[in-house]
């Protein structure tokens, strides 16, 4: 096992995104990674995928592993996983134009949202408590991720599980119910990633 491996896992969170708006497929990856680009649905999709795709194989290829070696599992709720990798987690968020991966040696959640969008009241209400919708009525898109990365975390998905914990007000970094959020801007998005333990986070762009 490499030592940059060890290192990595034990001691920081690593975050990869990617912003390409190149629509070539990466080579030397996965199977199940080139058969999600070769299926999308439109452009945009296509790529995002890609650029997933890129940030993943970054991310493995630091910690000394082949993106196209991994075997992918997948949660319940679609969480994926590394089969044979079992000592490495990761999450996966992308929008319309951005695709971001962190990697960690404990469960995460990640997610973003261009830090620009408008979240309408008629949404807030219907998804968040109203203590919530008030505590972040001047930065819905917070809210809105912090609850993503949450359920992301847990691998429960959205719709089951973002009633099990009550988000209040925070600028950077929140420590609640034995959990860790921490709010960064990547290239214009509001990011929050989700863990059980605080540390050291480092991020880098994927080619």
């Amino acid at each position: 096992m490499p030592l940059n491996f060890i290192y990595i896992i034990f001691i920081m969170i690593r975050i990869y995104y990617c912003n390409s708006a190149s629509d070539a497929i990466p080579e030397e990856i996965s199977d199940y990674r080139r058969e999600k680009i070769l299926s999308a649905s439109n452009l945009s999709q296509r790529q995002r995928m890609i650029n997933t795709a890129r940030a993943l194989k970054a991310g493995f290829a630091e910690l000394g592993i082949n993106e196209n070696d991994v075997i992918y599992g997948f949660q319940k709720n679609g969480k994926p996983y590394a089969q044979n990798f079992p000592e490495v987690y990761f999450s996966i968020s992308h929008t319309d134009n951005l695709s971001i991966v962190a990697f960690y040696d404990r469960e995460i959640g990640i997610d973003c949202e261009n830090s620009q969008r408008d979240i309408s009241t008629d949404i807030l209400n219907r998804y968040f408590s109203k203590e919530e919708v008030t505590a972040f009525s001047d930065s819905a898109i917070t809210l809105w991720v912090t609850k993503e990365a949450f359920v992301k975390y847990t691998g429960k998905g959205f719709a089951a599980g973002r009633n099990e914990i009550k988000i209040p007000y925070f600028e950077d970094e929140l420590k609640l119910d034995g959990l860790w959020f921490k709010k960064l801007s990547i290239d214009g998005h509001t990011v929050v990633i989700c863990s059980d333990k605080s540390d050291e986070i480092v991020i880098k762009k994927a080619l």
